[in-house]
């Protein structure tokens, strides 16, 4: 009996430290400029065979037929575009993904760059990439399976890191993510 009423108090436990961490989130959002978490179809996860490829209608994706391999986990900070389809394998596998702009008048400013830089390094289950074909008013995107949360250019390094981390914190590992516990 003591066994069950120690999970039940895990669990509750759990529960409202996922909603601090919502609410937070949420916070942090508002006064930077980004949207809410927004949770996105799922579209499934199956394998790409060999030789096939895919393109996605979401931008970033979420979820969706990937490649059998994923990305490594190193290095966390990739400096050029990484290809989608495995990038999606890693989502599966309860990564979050943080995507930028790097160029253009709506790029992400390099101190912000640099910020998301140190997190992903100091991280597990994360990766840093630039994403050339993020929505105009979209500079830094964070992605887990099935979750999405854009912000603006305007975001400042610290607010971004921030959010980051919330982020992070509440998909990493976890959320919808079919495959959250391989690594």
């Amino acid at each position: 009996m003591a066994i069950v009423a120690v999970a039940g108090a895990y669990a509750v436990s759990q529960e409202f430290e996922s909603r601090v961490a919502a609410n937070e989130g949420a916070r942090l959002a508002a006064v930077a400029g980004c949207t809410p978490v927004e949770e996105q179809p799922d579209l499934g996860g199956g394998h790409l065979q060999p030789g096939q490829t895919t393109s996605y209608n979401q931008h970033p994706a979420t979820s969706g037929v990937h490649d059998p391999a994923p990305l490594p986990p190193s290095p966390a900070v990739h400096t050029s575009a990484v290809p989608e389809r495995n990038a999606v394998h890693n989502l599966e596998h309860g990564y979050v993904l943080m995507y930028y702009r790097s160029s253009g008048d709506a790029g992400l400013p390099t101190r912000v760059v640099r910020s998301l830089t140190e997190l992903a390094e100091d991280e597990t289950k994360v990766l840093l990439a630039p994403y050339p074909d993020l929505e105009e008013d979209d500079a830094p995107a964070l992605v887990a399976w099935d979750e999405l949360q854009r912000c603006p250019s305007t975001v400042t390094a610290s607010q971004a890191t921030e959010l980051a981390e919330s982020f992070i914190d509440r998909f990493r590992g976890g959320g919808q993510a079919p495959e959250a516990s391989v690594p």
